[in-house]
Formats: C-alpha cells, structure tokens, sequence
C-alpha cells in the first residue's frame, strides 16, 4: 500500500516542483507580453472563454472518477482481508462518486456543445459583417453590457447603429407542416419548425436600449440603436411589423447597407470611440 501511495504522489510531486521552478524562473527574467496595450474582443469570445471553462471542468470531473475507481481498487487489492461489510462499503461510496462524476460530466457536455454552437454562430456573423467596414462602418464584437450579460455585435455607420443579437439553432425533425429549414418571424416570435422562441426579440430590444442609454450618457447626442435578430444557417420569413428585424446570416450586409445616411462622420467617430473603450479589454 505504501509502494502504491508513493507512486502515485511521486508524479504530482514532480510535476509541481518543475511548475514552481518555471514561474520563478519568469519572474526572475521579468518575462512579460512584449504589447502593454489591451486588445479589442473578437466574435465570440466570451463564450470561447466560458467554453474552456466548461471544458476544464469536465476533465476535473473525468479525473474525479477515475481516481476514486483506482483508489477504491487499491485498497481492496492491498488491503489486509478486508471483511464484506468494508468491501461493500467501498464498492458503494466509489460508485456514488463515480455517478455523480458521470451526471456531472454529461451535463457539462451538453452545455459545452451549446456553448461551442453558439460561439461558431456568432464567428460566422462576424464574417458576415466585415464587409461594412468597406462602406466606413465600425463593427464590434462582444460589447459587455453587464456582469453577465453581453451584445453579440455592435455595427455604427452612416445609416445608424445597429445591435446584433445571434441565435444559432440546430435543425432538427420538422414537429409542423413548416419547412425544416425555416424559421418565421410573428409577432416578435421566432417559430421554428420544432418549437417558439418568445424571448429573442425582447432580448435584442432590451440590448438596443441598453446601448442606447450608454451611447446618450457618453457623448450627450440622441442615439436610436436598431435591434437585429440574425439566425445563421435559416431562412427567415417575417411576418407583420415589428422594430426588431429577424434576418439570416447570409447577406447581413446587403442589409445593412439599405439604411439611408444619418450619422455624419464626426458622430460615428465620437460613438465608435465610446464603444471602442469597453470592448478593448483582453490581455496579450
């Protein structure tokens, strides 16, 4: 038992000496990023963040279990004549720990592949945005609104300033006569072949007024931000009226670029400074 014990600890031993022995090595040579300057958020990165989050915690839960299994094998293998009561024990409490470990671990998969979906959407729209930067739009990404909450995309150009709020849907069995691959848009309802999304129009409304106060706070000129819903990969169908728009990903700009001017240059240089300033916060 002893042997067994010393095996297993010789390797965290040897892992934490070396890790100390590098950090203080980089202390030593003032090691430091060669840019001081903070860098702007690029598309999705706060779920990128929470995606490596999710994913560190469901190897600890892997590692979790894995260790209990061989914990538990250990002292039945070297333990002297254990009687039955302290196998079953033993048996009972690492499989307990094994199943929450396994409960635990699914349900961190299945928010971590939420999670990455949602993060490969709003890259996508990001794409899809790049080309106003050509027509002198400032396209930004990530905008934090609050501690747990963000705007997925800001756009400011000559025809306004536009709030992006992605969601991005798998496609799945159609549950209607609707077509699998279309979403409609109906009073502020996204109705998907599958199921209704009542809160993504409020949540995009809710961001552009945000913004909105934020952008009047700031600068003091009377700002009116556009709400749009993009879903990648769906045919949008709108259906009445509404002041947010639902869109797809493809063509976002085209879109876009249907606004007639309102904002002088002056007034997108002033307002993409502000937003500039909140987005710029993620260390080289």
């Amino acid at each position: 038992m002893i042997n067994l014990l010393l095996a297993e600890s010789v390797p965290i031993l040897v892992f934490g000496t070396v890790a100390a022995w590098m950090i203080r090595k980089r202390r030593s040579r003032n090691e430091r990023p060669p840019v001081a300057s903070k860098l702007l958020r690029p598309a999705g990165h706060s779920l990128a963040v929470r995606q490596e989050t999710l994913s560190a915690q469901l190897q600890e839960y892997l590692a979790l279990s894995l260790v209990a299994c061989v914990f538990c094998g250990a002292l039945l293998e070297y333990a002297p004549a254990p009687s039955p009561l302290v196998i079953a024990v033993l048996v009972l409490m690492t499989g307990a720990v094994a199943a929450f470990c396994v409960v635990q671990g699914l349900r961190i998969a299945t928010r971590l592949r939420r999670v990455r979906l949602g993060r490969l959407g709003e890259q996508m729209v990001g794409e899809e945005l790049e080309p106003l930067r050509e027509d002198g739009y400032r396209i930004f990404h990530d905008f934090p609104g609050g501690p747990k909450w963000n705007i997925d995309h800001i756009a400011i150009g000559s025809g306004g300033v536009f709030v992006f709020e992605t969601k991005t849907r798998s496609k799945r069995r159609a549950e209607s006569k609707q077509p699998e691959h279309e979403v409609l848009f109906e009073e502020d309802t996204l109705r998907f072949p599958w199921g209704n999304d009542c809160k993504a129009a409020s949540q995009a409304r809710y961001c552009a007024a945000s913004l909105g106060r934020f952008l009047r706070g700031s600068t003091a000129e009377p700002v009116e931000v556009g709400p749009v819903l993009v879903l990648p990969g769906w045919y949008v169908t709108t259906k009445g009226r509404s002041d947010v728009r639902a869109v797809s990903a493809k063509g976002l700009a085209k879109v876009i670029r249907k606004f007639p001017p309102i904002l002088s240059a002056g007034q997108i240089q002033r307002l993409a400074f502000q937003v500039e300033q909140k987005c710029r916060d993620v260390e080289f």
